[in-house]
């Protein structure tokens, strides 16, 4: 007798099995689909998460550089603006928050 091992997860294992009807190897079969179909949403979800957080760590390089260029008092807010690619009304408000003077 051959037993229901982790290799037989496969639908082609199952029909070689005894005892099995068809509609085991159907709910088999959709059992496997419905697993496959939710990895791909997990690595998905995965994937998704990694890009925000690469998104989220560039701005907060942005911000930070932006900070220490205010700090430097040294460059207008213009130039701080172009140089890390932020909104000028961000380096606006970076400049309100630090009470530093345009």
């Amino acid at each position: 007798m051959v037993s229901l091992s982790a290799k037989a997860a496969c639908p082609i294992d199952v029909i070689l099995l005894p005892n099995v009807t068809q509609k085991q190897i159907k709910m088999t079969a959709r059992a496997q689909k419905e697993y496959m179909d939710y990895c791909m949403l997990k690595q998905a979800c995965i994937d998704y998460g990694k890009e925000e957080g690469k998104k989220e760590g560039r701005t907060e390089a942005k911000l930070e550089a932006a900070r220490n260029m205010l700090s430097k008092n040294k460059l207008t807010l213009e130039e701080i603006a172009e140089y890390t690619e932020l909104p000028l009304e961000t380096v606006q408000q970076l400049a309100k928050e630090l009470k530093i003077e345009a």
